[in-house]
């Protein structure tokens, strides 16, 4: 995706916001359970991707040490920004990466999410591979992109997305970077598809300035935020009738955890 063509912070509207917070609450959950160490210290989380940081902000508001990665030196800054208009700065560490080849140690985080970036991608295999290698034995990885293969149209092509995903291949993709799908779910069905293409399509593609403050003003909108809210909180069980038809797919996966050696009779 080109910068300079596309502003992402278009995206920080009512489905962004709670899509994060449901990614967010989805890896704490998956974290709960205390260390068998004993360890206590806050565990360590990778936002693959962060864009604008609304998912890297969520998990260090819940307590984890968050590594926050983009390509992007502007959205970093403004992460950065937010971050300590927060009081979050300690809990947030930022760097520049590829997704491709993450400047990781291998085993080195607890735990990821990577919301709405495989898609924009080139290489989405080598992005997993290396996410994969990050994860400590055991570590839940979060993950949504956007659904239907077919349907990949001129929105898409305006934010950059490379391709969308059906089940059958976000399947394969993460059983290929050896990781072991623990639940994959269909998300935004009906009411998700509906804010695709009267409201984020729109927003997304307008040319006139007007028109992009209209946009900003309605998804800062305190009621509108939540009348969406509970629309998308509507559409997780109604989206498992049409599971190829809704706006997207969430999967939680897990590292795999070394096994013990065979014993011999």
């Amino acid at each position: 995706m080109n910068p300079t063509t596309f502003d992402d912070r278009l995206y920080v509207g009512p489905r962004h916001r709670w899509r994060t917070a449901w990614l967010a609450g989805l890896l704490a959950e998956a974290l709960a359970a205390p260390s068998a160490a004993g360890d206590h210290a806050p565990p360590v989380a990778l936002d693959l991707g962060c864009g604008e940081g609304s998912l890297a902000l969520d998990l260090a508001a819940r307590g984890f040490t968050v590594l926050a990665c983009d390509l992007d030196v502007g959205r970093l800054r403004r992460v950065a920004r937010r971050a300590r208009e927060c009081g979050l700065t300690g809990r947030v560490h930022l760097f520049r990466a590829d997704a491709q080849a993450l400047p990781l140690a291998p085993g080195v985080v607890a735990g990821a999410a990577c919301g709405e970036v495989l898609e924009h991608l080139a290489d989405d295999r080598g992005a997993m591979a290396a996410l994969r290698s990050a994860l400590a034995p055991g570590a839940p990885v979060i993950i949504s992109v956007p659904a239907g293969p077919g349907r990949l149209g001129p929105v898409d092509r305006a934010v950059g997305h490379e391709r969308r995903y059906d089940e059958a291949c976000l399947r394969s993709l993460l059983a290929d970077a050896g990781l072991a799908v623990v639940s994959l779910r269909p998300w935004g069905f009906p009411f998700g598809r509906l804010y695709d293409r009267w409201v984020q399509g729109p927003a997304l593609t307008t040319a006139s300035p007007a028109g992009r403050r209209f946009w900003a003003r309605l998804g800062r909108s305190a009621a509108i935020d939540r009348c969406f809210r509970l629309l998308f909180t509507l559409d997780l069980p109604l989206s498992r009738l049409a599971p190829e038809s809704g706006s997207g797919w969430l999967a939680l996966a897990i590292a795999p955890r070394p096994q013990p050696p065979s014993s011999s009779s």
